[in-house]
């Protein structure tokens, strides 16, 4: 037996991101109404929604990730991609009473939006936009919002490093399905995500804290990232699985050359 080691392949990279840390540009938002939880049926829900995507992969020999495996017409992706949840629950008004001070109080859902909102534009370095630049304009709609700060900020062409965390579960073929969020920022040590080149002030990636694995129905949820099994929103809150493994990949359409895609949903304040 002659063995040569110069010929060995590389391993296939995955189409799709993974939970961890990540360089990764906007290639797309969407705030988009969905169902409210079971017994919340008054308060508004909204999912907003990240479409992630990679550098380019610099590699003779790599063609691209197909946007459609049954239409190869549709192009290619330059890098990974997917789609990452601004936050594994839905955005909704919180309301209750204090635990320290006893007093109500009432969190609207917009508030908690742009509150998302306002810790992008800082994190590309416009941290006046919204609250100084922005403070007589009446948006009519999100993604009149969006298409505004993107004019202002070309946010969709800057590459930032995330941290990005997910519930894993097992699809029918035994292969991991991934839905991705970021993670509460209150229960992070350093910031989320920030523009690349400060890797040293994002969050990093722990496993045991970023990582729930989610167990076959009647075994034991154990996750240092939750606090208990009551804690989890159900999937069907965020209007579907939105993992990284997507056979849906529309929702990348344009995204090369630093387009952007915009829902045409237009939901309204």
């Amino acid at each position: 037996m002659n063995i040569k080691t110069g010929g060995i392949k590389k391993s296939g990279l995955p189409r799709s991101i993974r939970p961890g840390n990540v360089v990764a540009r906007i290639a797309g938002l969407e705030v988009k109404k969905i169902e409210p939880k079971p017994g919340a049926e008054d308060k508004e829900a909204y999912r907003v929604t990240l479409k992630l995507e990679t550098h380019p992969i610099e590699d003779p020999e790599f063609q691209g990730f197909l946007k459609d495996s049954k239409d190869e017409s549709k192009g290619r992706y330059k890098g990974q991609f997917g789609l990452v949840s601004a936050q594994n629950w839905p955005f909704e008004t919180k309301e209750g009473k204090s635990k320290k001070t006893g007093k109500d109080y009432k969190i609207d859902v917009t508030d908690q939006i742009l509150q998302f909102f306002q810790e992008l534009v800082e994190a590309a370095g416009f941290p006046d936009l919204l609250t100084k630049t922005y403070a007589d304009i009446e948006f009519k709609s999100w993604n009149e919002l969006i298409k505004k700060i993107l004019m202002d900020t070309k946010l969709h062409t800057m590459y930032f490093n995330w941290c990005i965390a997910a519930t894993q579960s097992t699809n029918d073929k035994g292969y991991p399905d991934f839905r991705l969020y970021l993670p509460d920022a209150y229960r992070c040590t350093f910031k989320r995500f920030v523009k690349e080149g400060s890797q040293d002030e994002v969050e990093q990636f722990d496993k045991a804290k970023h990582l729930y694995i989610r167990q076959p129905e009647g075994a034991s949820q154990t996750s240092a990232e939750f606090e208990s099994a009551e804690e989890l929103v159900d999937d069907a809150s965020f209007g579907g699985d939105v993992g990284s493994d997507m056979s849906d990949t529309e929702l990348f359409e344009g995204a090369d050359d630093y387009d952007f895609e915009i829902s045409d949903e237009g939901d309204p304040f």
